[in-house]
């Protein structure tokens, strides 16, 4: 379990400074994104030392404010309230460089973006579409409604790439504090930054009081492995993790989490759902503190699942329609506490059935016996669990993402990178 507590408790801004690198060494990031794919047309093209903020206050409502290649340096978006959405993305691909932020404005999309990206002071209704960070550094995302956490933020982060990212304000690459009603989809989070301290990070993390997350469909966590970062100055590394609370409505649909270490440490007193995923080759997947959890429709391969309950918070879960391929699940106690309330049944186990209407044996997969695309962890026709499951729909998960995962990361340390499959480009 984590002991220590989040990087930087307390602070409204990221706690390391995002390193801009040399532009040779960015240019295997820009191959992936095609140039001029992009559906809507510029309304402004800038260059590196224009006024991107002041453009952005002046543009109209649907204006699409262009940034040719180049290093933007820091830039703030203060206080810029606009009635509907104002774009800014790169002018070809992905080629716009910057450290990006927000501070209580409203209605602004950053998209096709390189750098990090910060969220703050109130910003409201924004979305961040298409933005990769650089590997081995601390280009994260960082959303934060410390000053007005009660306010529906509606933040979007869609098709993301955080690869080896650094942590981000706090312990994860995509760091969430006193989130209400924040989307992260599409995106991926790979690999650990392999450097001493601060680098090796979660996936994601929820601190402090976090409400109406939903985290999917579409996001692929790979390659997360706690021995890389016990080797660089042993932070715990989770694909998921909350952490303070209150905590509520967290929901956990539709992605798929594979070769890694622990899925989430939660360490929050939370309600909410997990459902639809893949879990491949998990070697921990801890849930504690849970209250009235939807556990269903998962596919769990090789992977062991445990939930617990608190000292002072009786944990309930419904464990319906999931797929155990070599794999368990057990309800526990934590920290001293009662052993979680568990409601099994319609699912498949390997062996040691469990609940009511529980099939015993093992599933197979139209992606062979272990499928190397996303999509191939749909049941083949004749399996056990297809088309059986409670609802009738098949047992395991019922959506795979669409489109192969990416290629595995390596262990540590820089790599040249390869096309990520699934990166979209903006709108």
């Amino acid at each position: 379990m984590r002991v220590t507590v989040p990087a930087v408790e307390g602070s409204l801004t990221p706690s390391h400074p995002t390193p801009l690198l040399p532009w040779h060494r960015l240019l295997c990031l820009l191959v992936f994104v095609a140039g001029n794919a992009f559906g809507q047309a510029c309304t402004t093209t800038l260059s590196v030392g224009a006024d991107v903020p002041g453009a952005v206050a002046n543009a109209a409502v649907g204006a699409v404010i262009c940034l040719n290649s180049g290093n933007y340096g820091k830039i703030e978006f203060a206080n810029i309230v606009k009635p509907g959405v104002v774009t800014v993305r790169s002018t070809s691909g992905a080629t716009a460089k910057g450290a990006w932020r927000t501070w209580g404005s409203r209605y602004i999309k950053l998209a096709s973006l390189l750098g990090s990206i910060s969220i703050e002071g109130c910003s409201k209704d924004i979305t961040v579409q298409d933005t990769v960070g650089t590997p081995n550094s601390y280009e994260g995302i960082y959303i934060s409604g410390q000053d007005c956490p009660t306010t529906v933020q509606n933040i979007v982060v869609d098709g993301a790439v955080l690869d080896r990212i650094g942590q981000m304000g706090y312990e994860g690459r995509l760091s969430i504090r006193d989130g209400n009603t924040v989307t992260v989809r599409n995106s991926q989070f790979l690999g650990v930054y392999a450097t001493p301290g601060t680098g090796p990070s979660d996936g994601i993390i929820m601190v402090a009081s976090i409400k109406n997350i939903m985290i999917g469909p579409g996001n692929v966590f790979s390659g997360i492995d706690q021995q890389i970062c016990n080797a660089n100055g042993g932070a715990h590394c989770d694909m998921v993790q909350t952490y303070g609370g209150p905590c509520s409505n967290v929901q956990i649909e539709g992605n798929q989490f594979k070769n890694s270490s622990t899925f989430i440490l939660n360490e929050s007193k939370c309600s909410g759902t997990f459902r639809n995923n893949v879990m491949d080759s998990i070697a921990s997947g801890q849930w504690h503190t849970w209250s009235s959890l939807d556990w269903s429709h998962n596919t769990v391969y090789k992977s062991t699942i445990t939930f617990n309950s608190w000292t002072d918070f009786a944990s309930a879960g419904t464990v319906k329609d999931n797929t155990f391929h070599d794999s368990s699940f057990n309800c526990g106690a934590y920290a001293g506490g009662a052993p979680a309330a568990c409601n099994f049944s319609y699912n498949t186990f390997t062996s040691g059935c469990q609940g009511s209407n529980c099939i015993a044996g093992s599933p197979t997969y139209s992606g062979g016996a272990h499928p190397s695309t996303w999509n191939g962890w749909l049941l083949a026709a004749g399996s056990i669990g297809k088309a059986n499951a409670s609802d009738g729909k098949d047992r395991g998960s019922t959506t795979f993402g669409g489109a192969a995962p990416p290629t595995e990361p390596p262990p540590s340390g820089p790599t040249p990178l390869g096309a990520p499959t699934n990166l979209k480009v903006a709108p």
